[in-house]
């Protein structure tokens, strides 16, 4: 238990040493655009990405079956990083001005992973099925 409050200590000590670095370091538009960032990034976590994550599990709890509950949260984790990854190559206005800027069909490449992780959402949850059933099966009833 002590060694918990070690690695608080180590931590902390880390995040101090590489602010002071920023501080010493950096200049101050820099500094400005790091700070800016860390509140985006905590915002964005604990403002829409957390809250999007509780109601997920809610809805994947109430509404889908035992042996898929897993495989379609992993499977929406997946396909959110693909979107969010994606997104500023397909928003990006700059992409059509030069052809050799981002040249790839991004959206029919983004299409394509997101049926590839639902194709793995259903044999997953399949497998899960089955093994579950033959379980249940192979146990033998009390009387």
């Amino acid at each position: 238990m002590r060694a918990r409050y070690l690695w608080y200590v180590v931590g902390a000590a880390m995040i101090g040493w590489g602010g002071r670095g920023l501080l010493r370091h950096v200049s101050t538009a820099q500094l400005i655009h790091a700070g800016r960032l860390v509140v985006l990034d905590v915002g964005g976590h604990d403002g829409v990405f957390a809250p999007l994550c509780v109601v997920a599990g809610l809805v994947t709890e109430r509404l889908a079956p035992r042996a898929f509950r897993t495989p379609i949260r992993i499977g929406l984790g997946i396909s959110l990083v693909l979107v969010v990854l994606a997104l500023p190559s397909i928003t990006s206005e700059h992409r059509l001005r030069n052809p050799s800027v981002l040249p790839l069909d991004y959206e029919s490449n983004l299409a394509l992973l997101l049926g590839l992780v639902a194709v793995g959402v259903v044999v997953s949850g399949t497998v899960r099925l089955a093994r579950e059933r033959s379980r249940t099966r192979s146990r033998p009833r009390p009387e």
